[in-house]
């Protein structure tokens, strides 16, 4: 995600969510539900870049549950001010299925939501900030 110089530099970042437009229904187990945990990227490797494992950055999450054709909003406003504070990172967010119990067993479920080349359902993210306050000595 490219964040315009003018926002990054001199902007404080109220609010933060991302978007993303189920492209079907979530297949699954019915009343079964799973975690979508966005995770900011330690490297950007494509498909197979690695998570950014921040014991200060918990991973932003949403509840989605089977049968589900919504769109999903997460509020990854941490990331973001991260990305502000750390300009060596990459912008790149890795999105990773998980459960709420972390010794549950696996889930059957699936989401599928509309990729970056599909125009008008692309995954977008809205943003809300506000001009950074200087103070004068």
């Amino acid at each position: 995600m490219k964040l315009p110089r003018a926002i990054r530099d001199s902007t404080q970042i109220v609010r933060a969510t991302l978007i993303l437009v189920a492209s079907d229904s979530v297949r699954g187990v019915p009343s079964d539900s799973f975690v979508l945990f966005v995770h900011p990227a330690a490297v950007d490797l494509g498909a197979k870049s690695s998570i950014l494992r921040d014991p200060f950055l918990a991973p932003d999450s949403a509840v989605i549950h089977v049968g589900f054709t919504d769109t999903v909003r997460i509020e990854i406003t941490n990331i973001l001010r991260r990305w502000q504070a750390d300009t060596s990172l990459p912008r790149s967010l890795v999105l990773h299925q998980g459960s709420d119990f972390p010794f549950e067993g696996v889930t059957l479920a699936e989401a599928r939501f509309f990729s970056s080349r599909a125009a008008l359902r692309r995954p977008t993210l809205r943003l809300t900030y506000v001009p950074r306050l200087t103070f004068a000595p």
